[in-house]
């Protein structure tokens, strides 16, 4: 479905070393796939990595997003995620989307690999802003994801790339009524965005060490509350499927298992 583009370089701002991907295919990386250390430690090497997002050390964290042609985040979807998100982050100077990139839509592809977005990622993330900004990237691709099993509306790997598949997302709200079936898509990429966010900077034991146990052992990476938006079902329709029958929205927030394991590692406690 195509929709307004967000402007070239627009950004939404909300007051208050090594760019080669994990080579493992997955929707959402498990323990030690994100990068850091394998005992789970995170090593500051550069402004994107969870030490840089989460510390104070970088003032502003930077999302830079790049948009294939056709397709791009709906309005107020990405005060949503940066809402749930900057809270966690010791970030004087707050976190900002900015739009830096369209990609014409003959580079876009109907089925994408892990390799095809690893690419993509490579050739477009640009590390825009100030040099002590710490940034990360989002990819919003049409097509379908093709290497996990099920309907995968979104990826992170790297602790420094994500992508969100528009087109598959529109998919899964369109059984909804007409009368609300823009807020059920705005919903659902606001939570799947969020979500994705917090597998870079680091959730769930993806690497931050958790300051008590929360991970759901048959869905790693993940957490066990299903209250918060971390929880593995968040990675597919299923809550989706959930909005559409009348179900309460989608959490936004991050459950307190989640913003006390980023509070231990922000605060070094």
């Amino acid at each position: 479905m195509a929709r307004a583009f967000f402007s070239l370089f627009l950004v939404l701002s909300i007051a208050c070393g090594d760019d080669s991907p994990s080579d493992t295919p997955t929707a959402d990386l498990g323990p030690g796939r994100d990068g850091g250390g394998t005992d789970g430690s995170v090593e500051p090497t550069n402004r994107s990595t969870p030490e840089a997002y989460i510390r104070g050390a970088h003032p502003s964290l930077i999302v830079e997003v790049d948009v294939v042609e056709g397709v791009a985040p709906r309005d107020g979807v990405g005060e949503l995620m940066v809402g749930a998100l900057e809270p966690l982050l010791d970030k004087a100077e707050g976190v900002s989307i900015r739009v830096d990139e369209t990609i014409p839509a003959a580079r876009a592809l109907d089925e994408w690999t892990f390799a095809d977005v690893q690419a993509l990622a490579l050739e477009t993330f640009d590390e825009i802003g100030p040099s002590d900004a710490a940034v990360f990237h989002t990819l919003w691709l049409t097509g379908r994801y093709v290497e996990s099993e099920g309907t995968i509306l979104g990826i992170a790997w790297g602790n420094r790339y994500l992508a969100i598949f528009a087109d598959t997302i529109d998919g899964a709200c369109s059984g909804a009524l007409p009368l609300s079936r823009e807020q059920v898509c705005r919903e659902a990429e606001a939570a799947v965005w969020t979500h994705e966010a917090g597998h870079v900077i680091g959730l769930v034991n993806n690497p931050l060490p958790m300051a008590t146990p929360h991970e759901d052992a048959e869905h790693p990476g993940h957490t066990s509350n299903p209250d918060g938006v971390m929880y593995w079902s968040y990675e597919g329709p299923s809550f989706i499927d959930g909005l559409i029958a009348g179900g309460s929205g989608p959490s936004f927030a991050f459950g307190p298992e989640s913003i006390a394991d980023v509070a231990a590692f922000r605060d070094g406690t």
